[in-house]
């Protein structure tokens, strides 16, 4: 029927026999909101020795997110930020190992679940002696 997510429809219902038709219902129903689309323009920079992930709400989001999920994949960790938010650091005992790209996977999620992952890699790196 091409109905849209999170939105009220109001329908006639009829029971139809041979003998005709009986009066008619009036059935309101609301479908269900369609899980969020996934963050833009995800980025990963180091900020004062700090691993810091920064993204956009999805576009088309189909609600505002309630939370982002953030993954690690390397060590399989993860975490999660407010829906308000958009900027996640990476905790010190996530400590990144100089010379090592590390790949996050971030999701929004909603009261439908959670939607498919915006990626990025971050290479970490490797400090030079005296500077």
């Amino acid at each position: 029927l091409g109905l849209s997510p999170a939105t009220a429809y109001r329908f006639r219902v009829a029971a139809a026999t041979s003998a005709g038709v009986d009066s008619y219902t009036e059935i309101v129903a609301t479908t269900k909101p369609a899980r969020p689309n996934p963050p833009t323009r995800l980025t990963g920079k180091f900020v004062s020795g700090s691993l810091v992930l920064d993204w956009e709400a999805p576009a088309l989001n189909h609600g505002t997110p309630t939370e982002y999920i953030v993954y690690e994949l390397l060590s399989d960790r993860r975490d999660s930020v407010s829906g308000g938010s958009t900027t996640f650091s990476v905790p010190t005992a996530w400590t990144p190992v100089a010379g090592r790209s590390y790949t996050f996977h971030v999701t929004a999620t909603n009261g439908a679940g959670e939607g498919p992952a915006a990626n990025v890699s971050v290479f970490m790196p490797v400090k030079t002696p005296g500077r």
